[in-house]
């Protein structure tokens, strides 16, 4: 459903590819509260697999399970995941290349928009069906 729905939003909610990557972003760092290393691995580049769109497209994703994943010492997968954002995210092209070159340099590195608040909404809020 996500690549026909573009940038669209319901009720502040992306439907698009941003939904792709942000429901694999959630699994995964439920994931890794809960242990699994490897699945939040594999959530990661799931993550990444979106064929871009919308705010990804302009600001780049918020990249929380990546800057995790990061703090954890797993500077690979991190690195094969900017590569792959890389391809929706031109804009984000000269960053992405500093946050690789650091990274494999051994450098701790702030991703893109995880010191960036949440808008927070109450589950009772969210809206169950699509109009």
């Amino acid at each position: 459903m996500a690549p026909r729905h573009r940038d669209q939003v319901l009720e502040g909610i992306a439907i698009g590819p941003e939904a792709i990557h942000d429901a694999n972003d959630v699994l995964g760092r439920v994931t890794l509260l809960r242990g699994n290393l490897p699945h939040a691995k594999d959530c990661l580049l799931d993550a990444a697999a979106t064929p871009g769109g919308g705010i990804l497209n302009r600001s780049g994703p918020r990249m929380l399970l990546a800057q995790e994943l990061l703090d954890r010492g797993e500077r690979e997968v991190v690195i094969e995941y900017l590569q792959k954002v890389k391809t929706f995210w031109s804009s984000g092209a000269v960053s992405i290349a500093r946050w690789i070159s650091d990274i494999r340099a051994g450098r701790r590195e702030r991703l893109n928009l995880v010191d960036i608040p949440t808008l927070t909404v109450p589950a009772t809020q969210i809206p169950l069906r699509v109009r």
